[in-house]
């Protein structure tokens, strides 16, 4: 064969090799997934980088402004965000950091009774003198507040130790960025458990503005098969949908990536143990006096629940949780899959430590 035959063939080679390339990579975008650009992307990561396992997708928010569970925690240079999922034990999170006088993000800094929500910056301040746990100035509980607290520099501002709120979407792709990475925690509860307690506890709840009379005396079957629109919540609220929109099976399996590498997932069955695994991350010395008391008055001897509201239970035969459980199947598997994590992430959070 001579050096010309031997020219073309090798070009001809190439000419496959590049076609194939091609074709795999268009192959990418043409199947049945639909991968947008704006809300998450694929991506292979590199040993020692600070995404996710390789060719796992998470959304693009989580990857870029938190830190994965695999970097130790530098609470003196982070910010944690807490999503406080409705009925889950958000408030019972917010007791016990208010009890070890950390400086909170919530709604309560906001409050117009304490002065400070026309200010045009971000201020820390302690309501009830020297004493006492610290808020910020801004309202990260609902939308609007957390594009204002956005516009102050809320994270920026080395002022906060953790935020609450319910939309962990909006908070992390707003208030953080690529340079202020921040970490990410929840508690969770299973989906059916937490609907059957919302339904009794604002049938009775008049302190609160989500406030529903009506559902007093009515049936809890007859709720949950025709009153109920509280469907797939934790799932629409990663993927940043209304409660009005639909969600699928991409939207789930984007869920549970992005909870496995970038929360600290902790269960309301387990708030003791979770509460300790959030501590680790925010750096929490529990042996000094304050934080012994603090402990023992949410989980000692002597410990009451916060914010409970004894209520009927409901059991798998019967109407409501049937009902329940066929308008929430995605958040259902989602929680199921945080359960089978909580277990995973033990090592993972002791590994801090060491």
């Amino acid at each position: 064969m001579n050096g010309q035959s031997r020219r073309g063939i090798v070009a001809l080679l190439i000419c496959v090799v590049a076609a194939t390339i091609i074709s795999l990579d268009v192959h990418v975008f043409e199947d049945d997934t639909t991968y947008k650009v704006s809300s998450h992307r694929r991506y292979l990561t590199t040993e020692g980088s600070d995404n996710t396992t390789a060719d796992d997708e998470i959304y693009s928010w989580a990857e870029q402004n938190i830190h994965p569970l695999t970097k130790p925690p530098q609470p003196d240079k982070e910010v944690s965000m807490m999503w406080h999922i409705p009925k889950s034990g958000g408030t019972t999170v917010v007791k016990i950091y208010e009890c070890l006088n950390l400086t909170i993000a919530n709604r309560a800094g906001s409050l117009p009774k304490f002065h400070h929500d026309k200010d045009k910056e971000i201020v820390a301040f302690r309501p009830w003198g020297e004493r006492g746990p610290s808020y910020v100035n801004v309202d990260t509980s609902r939308p609007k507040g957390i594009e204002h607290a956005a516009k102050l520099g809320l994270v920026t501002s080395n002022k906060t130790d953790i935020i609450f709120t319910g939309f962990p979407r909006d908070a992390i792709e707003l208030l953080y960025d690529e340079k202020n990475r921040g970490r990410a925690m929840g508690v969770f509860r299973h989906p059916i458990h937490r609907l059957v307690s919302k339904f009794y506890y604002l049938g009775v709840a008049d302190w609160e503005g989500s406030y529903k009379p009506q559902w007093k005396d009515m049936d809890i079957d007859h709720w949950a098969t025709k009153v109920n629109r509280d469907n797939e919540h934790m799932v629409k609220k990663l993927a940043g949908k209304r409660q009005n929109e639909k969600v699928n099976e991409e939207d789930l399996q984007l869920a549970m990536k992005t909870v496995k590498s970038r929360f600290v997932v902790g269960l309301l069955d387990h708030m003791e143990e979770s509460i300790h695994r959030f501590n680790a991350i925010l750096g929490i010395d529990e042996t000094t006096d304050t934080s012994k008391a603090c402990l023992d008055q949410f989980f000692g001897h002597g410990s009451k629940k916060s914010n409970s509201n004894t209520h009927d239970e409901v059991s798998e035969e019967d109407t409501a949780w049937k009902a329940l459980a066929e308008s929430n199947p995605l958040d259902i598997r989602l929680y199921n899959f945080i359960v089978d994590l909580f277990e995973e992430q033990r090592d993972v959070i002791k590994a801090y430590s060491r």
